[in-house]
């Protein structure tokens, strides 16, 4: 394992390298992390599943998105489409690398989504899609998200309690808004209303779903023309 720093669309951005070992080079996957504090309590178990993926022989990149982690800007400021930007450019990155293997996308939660996006814009297809935990739908999932707030405030004395609905509303005129740390970028609103999760179009010649509470580094199973989707 290695640390990258490398120029993308806007700044920098961090990674950390787990290339395959073992003498197996069956090829390399970017992560496309979970969203705010889901990503703090889940380093741990993606770290280890890295290197158990790379143990099998598929090198993982751990890639710190625009303003989240080691990568350069602030969280307020990030958005959707710059994170789908940093996806590709970690991809690019990985193919000029010399690691002549395919190159797969890893989604954690949210970023399973941001996954999907990011293979809808490739027309080369993708070898590989490994689905943990995911997210099915972005609205619903800024929903609970805002809840978040929501709750701090009924601990607080005063009128006017604040709704989701209402949250959304101030995102979607550009404010900014701290919840639990972190201030979600107020194009996040807009980019998170998708519908449920959907096959991407091509699909991956191989999908993973992982689903159900989290335990030992897992094995991925692949079901052979795209991914299990509900």
């Amino acid at each position: 394992m290695h640390a990258v720093s490398t120029p993308g669309s806007d700044g920098r951005w961090f990674a950390f390298d787990h290339p395959p070992a073992g003498g197996r080079d069956l090829g390399d996957s970017v992560l496309a992390p979970p969203f705010a504090e889901e990503l703090n309590r889940s380093r741990h178990m993606i770290a280890a599943q890295a290197r158990a993926f790379a143990a099998m022989g598929w090198g993982v990149l751990l890639l710190d998105l625009y303003g989240t982690g080691d990568s350069d800007g602030e969280f307020a400021d990030a958005s959707w489409e710059t994170w789908l930007e940093d996806i590709e450019a970690a991809r690019r990155w990985l193919s000029g690398r010399g690691r002549t293997g395919p190159v797969a996308l890893w989604g954690v939660r949210l970023g399973c989504l941001l996954a999907l996006d990011a293979l809808r814009r490739r027309s080369d297809g993708c070898p590989l899609c490994v689905l943990w935990q995911p997210v099915a739908n972005g609205e619903a999932f800024l929903t609970q998200f805002l809840r978040v707030r929501t709750a701090a405030g009924l601990t607080r004395a005063g009128p006017g309690a604040e709704t989701p609905k209402a949250l959304r509303a101030r995102l979607e005129a550009g404010e900014t808004l701290a919840i639990g740390g972190h201030p979600p970028p107020p194009s996040l609103a807009r980019s998170t209303d998708r519908p449920a999760l959907a096959h991407p179009r091509p699909p991956p010649r191989r999908g993973v779903l992982r689903e159900g509470p989290g335990g030992a580094p897992a094995r991925p199973r692949p079901s052979p023309g795209g991914a299990r989707m509900p």
